[in-house]
Order: structure tokens, then sequence, then C-alpha cells
């Protein structure tokens, strides 16, 4: 019998074994998106995706751009004229009750929602099916770029990722993370590795578009600056200049001072939903009273700089003393990652996409194979930022806790960069 179970366990407790199980859940996860996008459009229409970016592309494609963010007059986003909008194109964002209509808000900025133009010319539903289809493609061209640089195969890494439920959550929604965020990293990070820093820095600066993404790539574009290669961080620099002057461009300078007026104002008076606010300043304004509100928002500052100064520190002395390029470049990304949920104010679940280009490359980097600790942490922090999707998901949100995950991150955060401050230079070499 116990012979048994130890051939049962051996043979669970292999990558054969792992990857079967992960064909089998993304299959699944896929099958559900189609099947909730075919048979559920009204509910389909409270995504994201429909009641926010396929609402503003159809203002900008039908001569309506003018009122993608409220005037300076509105006093709350529910008598804005986007809220209005959506509710004429998308009738089902009331809920069945007419008790809790969805309040549409697009906060994003006007280059994204002239992009979104052209697909708002097809009804909602295959709208956002083909941006789904979308999605997973730039996930699977995002694998192709990592296997070339780990040697492991373009499928095993795609369905590998499909076992990290923010990757689900956001297919689902059909939010921005795998177009403007994970594919633009794995771009940038191999073009990086290939000595193209500023071809590196430009892809990263497509990032903009997504920003809850940019720590990822800035701390490594600040770290190679501060080691005397500057040029990564030139080039993201420009590119996100560049995208900021179109943004003035494309709608007109009105449009574009409205939408920086929109930011500061939903900063103050809109409440996301307080389960998925999953980063750290955020989880403990949510959790500090009400009458502490001042003070747990400069405690947030101070500790957003901290953890920003101590990972860049970190990464710089990866820049300077370990001797394999591909060890420092993958630790770097990966404080990266660790480093956004803890810093960005307005990270949501879904945005934890943000670490799936570090996990794919951990997974198949060489030189850190040696490192268990590491593997360890990664698979902890997999199956607990899962864990938490299942409870909201499945159990019911009010049972779902932001400020544990984060802190959760947290003390992953700082037990990688402990971990990274006792591996020897000299036993990292290629």
């Amino acid at each position: 019998m116990l012979n048994r179970m130890r051939t049962v366990l051996a043979k669970i407790n292999t990558p054969k074994f792992w990857f079967y199980v992960s064909r089998t859940i993304g299959l699944t996860m896929l099958a559900i998106i189609l099947l909730a996008d075919m048979q559920l459009p009204a509910l389909m229409q409270r995504s994201d995706y429909l009641e926010a970016f396929y609402v503003a592309g159809h203002m900008v494609a039908h001569g309506q751009a003018h009122a993608l963010y409220p005037s300076t007059e509105i006093g709350s986003f529910a008598d804005a004229p986007f809220n209005n909008y959506a509710h004429s194109v998308l009738p089902h964002l009331d809920s069945p009750d007419g008790k809790s209509p969805l309040i549409a808000i697009y906060m994003y900025s006007p280059l994204n929602a002239c992009l979104f133009a052209p697909l708002s010319l097809i009804s909602p539903q295959w709208s956002l099916l083909v941006w789904q289809i979308a999605s997973v493609i730039a996930l699977a061209c995002s694998c192709l770029v990592a296997s070339r640089l780990t040697g492991m195969r373009t499928a095993d890494l795609f369905w590998m990722s499909m076992l990290f439920f923010p990757v689900f959550h956001t297919l689902l929604i059909g939010q921005l993370g795998i177009v403007f965020g994970i594919l633009p990293l794995c771009l940038g990070y191999f073009l990086l590795t290939r000595s193209r820093p500023v071809l590196a820095g430009l892809t990263w600066s497509l990032i903009f578009l997504k920003p809850q993404f940019l720590p990822v790539a800035g701390i490594i574009a600040l770290a190679l600056a501060f080691a005397g290669r500057p040029r990564c961080l030139v080039g993201m620099v420009s590119g996100s200049v560049l995208l900021a002057i179109l943004n003035v461009l494309v709608l007109g300078p009105a449009i574009a001072a409205k939408w920086l007026h929109c930011l500061s104002v939903a900063d103050k008076t809109y409440e996301f939903p307080s389960y998925l606010l999953i980063c750290l300043p955020a989880a403990i304004l949510v959790a500090a009273p009400k009458t502490m509100t001042a003070a747990a928002k400069a405690l947030t500052y101070l500790l957003s700089l901290l953890l920003s100064l101590c990972g860049l520190w970190k990464c710089y002395r990866l820049m300077l003393s370990c001797s394999s390029a591909e060890l420092a470049n993958v630790l770097s990304l990966a404080i990266g990652s660790l480093l956004a949920p803890l810093v960005v104010p307005h990270l949501l679940f879904y945005d934890l996409t943000c670490m799936v280009p570090a996990g794919m490359l951990l997974l198949g980097c060489r030189s850190i194979r040696r490192f268990h600790t590491l593997y360890r942490l990664a698979m902890l922090t997999w199956l607990g930022l899962n864990a938490y999707m299942l409870i909201f998901f499945l159990i019911g949100t009010r049972y779902a806790v932001p400020l544990v995950p984060a802190l959760a991150l947290l003390a992953v955060y700082l037990l990688v960069l402990r971990i990274i401050c006792r591996i020897d230079p000299a036993a990292c070499s290629e």
C-alpha cells in the first residue's frame, strides 16, 4: 500500500502531470468564457470591457468624444454623460430589480478610447468575443517570446499561465492586462536580452496604455540607468512622452485636460469594489477607520516610497555584481512584479497578471534552478492568490478581505529581497 502511494505521488510530482492538469483547467476556463459570452449576453454587458472600453470607443466612433469624461460641474459620476450614454447603449447595465444600476465610468486615456472605436462598430456581444480572442492570441505570443528565452515549449507556458486565475479573470471581463501589459513586457524583455535596450524601452512605454504595469518595467529601466546603462530608460521615457503627446492630439487638449481632472476626482470620490483592491495602499485605506484616512494615506505614501527604494537598490546591485545577466534580469523582473501591487494605488485583482512574465521566466531560467526557496515562494504565492479568487468568485465577496493577500504579498516581497541578498554573485555565473 505504501509503495503504491509513493508511486502515485511520484507520478503527480512530474512536469508531465502538471502540464496535463493545466491543459484540462485551461480548456475548461476558455469554455466557461465562451459559454458566458454566448449564453449570458445580458450579464456580460456589465463586464469591464463593455461598460467602459466598448462604450468609450462607441462614443468616439459616433462623434461623442467630448462626453467621455465628466465636466468640472458634475458632482457625481452617476450624473455624468458617459454613464447615461452607457445605459443607452447597454440597457442591461441596470439590474433586473432596478435597485442597483451599475455606474459606468471611463478613466483610461483618450488614446485607449480611439483604439477601441473600430471594435464598437459591431454588436457588444461579438465585440467582447473579438477582444477576448485578441487577448488569447496576445497571451500565446507572449508565451512564444518566453519560450525563446527559456527553451520551454510555447504550449506548456500558455497552459501553465492559464493556471494563474487573474489571467482567467482578465479574459472573462475583457480587461487590458494581457494585450497592453503582458505582451509589451515580454517583447521588451526579449529585446533587452538581445542587446536592443532602446527598442526594449520603446516597447515597454506601451504599458502607458495599462499604467498599473509600469513599476514592473520601470524598476528595471531605472536600475540599468543607475548602473551606467541609461539607453533602456531613454527609450521608455521617449515612448511615454510620445504617447502623452498623442493623447493630447487624438481628441484635442480640452478632452485630455478633462481626462486628468477625471483621474483626480475619481481618486477622491469613486469607490472600487473593495474585495478587488488587492494592492497594499488601497487595502490599508479600506481597513483604516474613516477618521484616520489622512494618516493612513501618509503611511501608504511613505511605505510605498521605502519599498520602491529597497527594490530599486537591490535591482541596481544585481545589475552591477551578478555575473549572470539572465539571473539579474529575471530577478529584477520578479522584484518589479511583486512591487507593483505594493505601490500602485488602484491595482485590482485581475491586474496581478503583471506577475505572469516573471513567472514564465522563473520557470525556465537556467541560472535560478538551484534556488529552490524562490520556487517554493512562487508556488505559495500562486496558490494563495488563486484561493483568494475562489473565495470572492464562488463563496462570497464579503469573505474576501483584501488586506490579507496584500500583507502576504508584502511578506513575499521582503523574503525575496532577503533571499536575493544572500545569493553569492560568484555562484551565479552562466
